[in-house]
């Protein structure tokens, strides 16, 4: 067997800011000239991206001066959902529209081999997957994900129900849908259904601070840990939420008629006044704002809080203290899977270990480790892990360094002191010396 003591580092999948003292209740609305109603709102690289009706698309770096995408990728598609990951956004809609951008500008339409209702996209295990159906409220589903860009797979969701949103965080997919749908899958590739425990429609899903929170019809909240056991919670109200996120120690729901509901613990909430009538259908942060989108036909709505600046002790907060504006809307130079002084320690692995990404550092923080035994080789890989800023690691597997997939492999703790601990990954199988097999290392920012 022919292994590497250099295990690559890659991406991270989604960035959960966390510990700021508290989010502001304050919303405003901004002026962007989209011409259509908008329908999502992501942010990653420094930019945030919308998406709308009739193909429209438009990228800011302060949420506040907009950019509109003239006409044309896109063109005449309702563009439903907008993810980030990896370094890329893809936005996805209408008769399986699929467009990727590496900045927020320049779009690239992909064959995604469906026809479908793409309603969101979700990065994730080195996986993106995509979700919807026939049509919204149909009984037919539909999953594709993609490991390469431009190769789309479908998958089997195993139960019938449109799915109106995906989220990924814990080693884990969660989608729901129509009817109180909730199915789960580690690899974007076999999914499981779990019990929700309503027959609601549910709209809108997110991964926020270690637990899965998914809003939906007449005011549902639900609250997951594992994607297996959840708690049903309630806004209070008939309201129907589209979309959850979080601002520091403050959840905060948006939905129909430009309703904005806030909630310290998820069973409590406090309705805000958003400045617009308009429904809002996406709701996501950066570093300083927190921005809600939605509208009707030839109506963009878009709404912005300002939030306190994220602790340095948090991935976004260390983003925004170590990088100029201008570097924080380069990928290249401030995204998690970076790496700008090449030392092969990624932006993720520098944050967790507090160190400065413009200098060069001759950490050792993994190895592999292989025993031969007379024709196989028992093969581990550890990683030394910063308990006081922990990442989410797991392990891909190839045999040309080409092709990767997830392996599945449950780390151990090998050592531990009071600062960090060695985790180590062991592959289950005796491995052949006969044939090649590589191992890398992908980090998570939790």
């Amino acid at each position: 067997m022919r292994n590497t003591q250099r295990v690559f580092a890659i991406l991270i999948a989604t960035i959960a800011a966390g510990g700021i003292a508290e989010a502001q209740n304050t919303w405003g609305t901004e002026t962007i000239a989209a011409g259509q109603g908008l329908t999502d709102v992501a942010y990653g690289g420094g930019r945030f991206v919308v998406t709308g009706e009739e193909g429209s698309l438009a990228h800011s770096t302060d949420a506040e001066s907009w950019t509109v995408i003239p006409p044309g990728v896109g063109d005449d598609y309702v563009l439903q959902g907008v993810g980030y990951g990896c370094g890329e956004f893809l936005a996805v809609g209408a008769d399986g529209v699929v467009l990727r951008s590496t900045d927020g500008t320049s779009w690239t339409e992909e064959v995604s081999g469906s026809t479908k209702f793409l309603s969101a996209v979700a990065y994730g295990a080195g996986r993106w997957v995509a979700v919807g159906g026939a049509t919204q409220g149909s009984l037919a589903s539909e999953i594709i994900s993609s490991t390469t860009a431009g190769t789309w797979t479908p998958q089997s969701a195993g139960v019938a129900s449109f799915f109106s949103d995906v989220a990924y965080g814990g080693g884990l997919f969660v989608a729901v849908g129509l009817g109180g749908t909730i199915i789960t899958s580690p690899d974007g590739v076999s999914w499981s259904t779990a019990t929700s425990g309503t027959t609601r429609y549910l709209s809108g899903v997110a991964y926020l601070d270690g637990q899965f929170v998914v809003v939906g019809q007449r005011g549902t909240v639900l609250v997951s840990s594992d994607g297996a056991s959840w708690t049903v919670e309630s806004i209070g109200v008939g309201f129907w939420m589209f979309d959850v996120g979080k601002a520091g120690s403050t959840y905060v729901a948006a939905g129909e008629t430009g309703s904005i509901f806030t909630s310290a613990d998820l069973s409590t909430w406090i309705q805000v006044a958003s400045g617009t009538t308009f429904d809002l259908f996406g709701l996501t942060r950066g570093p300083l704002d927190m921005v809600a989108v939605g509208g009707a036909e030839g109506n963009p709505a878009l709404v912005r809080s300002e939030v306190p600046a994220p602790p340095e002790s948090t991935y976004l907060g260390w983003q925004f203290a170590k990088f100029s504006a201008a570097q924080i809307t380069d990928a290249a130079v401030s995204a998690p899977f970076a790496d700008p002084d090449c030392d092969d320690l990624v932006n993720a692995v520098e944050w967790s270990h507090d160190l400065d990404p413009f200098t060069a550092d001759t950490l050792s923080l993994w190895s592999i480790n292989a025993t031969d035994n007379s024709g196989t080789i028992d093969a581990s890989v550890d990683y030394i892990q910063n308990k006081a800023r922990p990442l989410s690691v797991s392990v891909s597997v190839s045999a040309d360094i080409i092709t990767w997939a997830a392996s599945g492999f449950v780390s151990s703790v090998l050592a531990s002191d009071a600062t960090t601990e060695t985790l180590r990954f062991s592959d289950p199988a005796a491995v052949s010396t006969t044939i090649r097999r590589f191992y890398r290392l992908d980090f998570e920012v939790k």
